[in-house]
């Protein structure tokens, strides 16, 4: 058998192809006076590493800036809290100045207890000798995704990151803003340092693919071949690429018209089932309606779809616009899905057995959400990336959970407190003359600040207990109720320690925290017409 000449996984990273444009303007970010904080966006498989290693190659080259790079996959071995976070980043600091300085090397790899400032020293110390250092972070939902990281380290490495000696360049599958999942973190001014236009990698572009179907030398691909390639993988890469090795495979030295195309990607439907699987398991659920809908039927005007239902399909070369139209463009998924839900509709499937339901939480969640229109977008937002994380990850999704019941709690102080929080005088006499628990003198009349197990007795009081009749103007109990157990399951999500979570008990989780932001939404929106 010929050898392939696309190298698409392995145990190497393999070489770029196509991207010219993407590099380029890294490239040009990077070197100009002013160097920006870059980020680098995209679906699995799209190439976001190979970008990066491509980067790291063009920068270790004479004439760079750069005299020392650190390229750190944080997708593996993911530090699970600031202090590993941080003795991470100093080890591979010292690892990359280790020919430039020995003794600053030496320095940070004898440096037991204050890793930060240790780094920090190093790169002033590089940066009066005229060093700067490239940092590029490949993977890095996995830091953000698992719970564990603090805004003070955020905080800390939006400091190192101001020193002009040093630039960063993070890959992700979205942009990082949408990554956070608490309010707590999101506060911190570490977000803001990267450029607001991050580099995309989606699909190849027409020079992409045509400087990829260039190397194959031995092949002539007839008019119609070219189209038929596009029409099967929708240019995405790894689809791309092993189509176009199948059929090197198949005609070397021979033309290739649309019709073989055809007949060769028949035979490679199945060996693609796990990028597709993956791809399409990414997709949020009412995005995958909406590609059932694109399938069974013609395509659709753009105007009648949400554009956050579009994107993760456009992105993988899922969909394409044609015009005001979205159409299918992947016939690769074509198959795939009419193979998997070929009786969509059966309970037994979906529901039949406890690994059919683990399978089928998240789709049911993402379900739910969908039907939320007008909650607060972040609490929206911290529920979805909680939910992307099962089933596979429920430990990591359970660790989300304080995070949604902080954003909802102060939503709710919000609209009962106002923005100072303040609780009228009266109330607390009502609540001491009733001996109410959590009332007493340990409050000192005043909100209880930082305290999350205080707050929520604060709203049971609020919302009407035995003893007191309810104040809130706005929540009801059941608003409480769902508090009162999502913040039962946020602490013991934040003190897992190493147990096993159940998919199924992360399912639980997920659905008190949709029906609170069910329950606010209804609450406030009423509050909102009111006034």
């Amino acid at each position: 058998m010929p050898d392939r000449v696309f190298q698409i996984c392995g145990a190497t990273v393999p070489p770029l192809i196509g991207r010219k444009n993407a590099l380029q303007r890294l490239h040009r970010s990077l070197t100009k006076a002013t160097p920006d904080h870059l980020q680098i966006v995209g679906p699995r498989f799209v190439g976001k590493s190979v970008l990066l290693h491509a980067l790291a190659e063009t920068m270790r080259a004479a004439g760079s800036p750069y005299g020392a790079l650190v390229l750190w996959d944080l997708g593996h071995q993911t530090p699970e809290s600031d202090e590993r976070f941080l003795c991470g980043l100093r080890d591979r600091l010292a690892d990359a100045i280790h020919t430039l300085n020995k003794d600053y090397a030496d320095h940070l790899r004898s440096a037991k207890e204050r890793p930060y400032q240790d780094i920090c020293e190093v790169c002033d110390a590089l940066g009066q000798d005229s060093i700067k250092v490239l940092m590029l972070w490949d993977g890095f939902d996995k830091p953000l995704g698992n719970g564990r990281l603090t805004r003070n380290l955020w905080d800390q490495l939006k400091e190192l990151a101001a020193r002009p000696s040093v630039r960063l360049v993070t890959a992700s599958r979205k942009p990082l803003h949408e990554l956070i999942r608490s309010a707590e973190t999101q506060t911190s001014d570490f977000w803001g340092i990267f450029d607001t236009n991050p580099i995309r990698l989606e699909t190849f572009d027409d020079d992409d693919v045509d400087s990829t179907i260039s190397k194959l030398e031995k092949v002539k691909f007839d008019p119609g071949a070219r189209a038929e390639v596009l029409n099967w993988t929708g240019s995405f890469p790894p689809l791309l690429l092993t189509l176009l090795n199948t059929i090197s495979e198949a005609k070397q030295g021979r033309a290739v018209d649309g019709a073989a195309v055809n007949q060769i990607a028949e035979t490679i439907v199945g060996n693609l089932d796990g990028f597709i699987s993956a791809l399409w398991s990414d997709c949020p659920q009412s995005s995958r309606d909406l590609f059932h809908e694109l399938v069974s039927g013609s395509a659709l005007e753009e105007a009648k779809c949400a554009h956050s239902d579009v994107v993760p399909l456009m992105e993988k070369g899922f969909v394409k616009k044609v015009g005001a139209r979205i159409h299918s463009s992947c016939r690769f998924l074509d198959r795939y899905v009419a193979h998997q839900t070929a009786d969509v509709g059966s309970m037994v499937r979906l529901f039949g057995s406890p690994e059919a339901f683990k399978r089928s939480a998240r789709p049911v969640l993402e379900r739910r959400l969908s039907h939320l229109k007008s909650v607060d977008a972040n609490l929206k937002r911290y529920i979805a990336r909680s939910i992307e994380d099962l089933p596979e990850h429920p430990e990591q999704c359970m660790r989300n959970v304080r995070g949604i019941i902080d954003c909802a709690l102060d939503l709710i102080w919000a609209v009962e407190l106002g923005a100072g929080k303040v609780i009228p005088p009266e109330y607390f006499k009502d609540w001491e003359n009733n001996n109410e628990k959590g009332a007493e003198k340990s409050w000192n009349r005043k909100f209880p600040f930082g305290r999350r197990g205080d707050q929520v007795r604060l709203l049971h009081l609020l919302t009407g207990t035995e003893k007191s009749a309810p104040r809130a103007k706005v929540v009801s109990r059941a608003t409480y109720a769902l508090v009162s157990s999502g913040h039962a399951f946020g602490n013991f999500g934040q003190h897992l320690d190493g147990a096993d979570v159940e998919v199924t008990v992360a399912f639980s989780a997920m659905s008190v925290c949709l029906e609170l932001a069910s329950n606010l939404e209804h609450e406030l929106g009423q509050k909102e017409k009111v006034d």
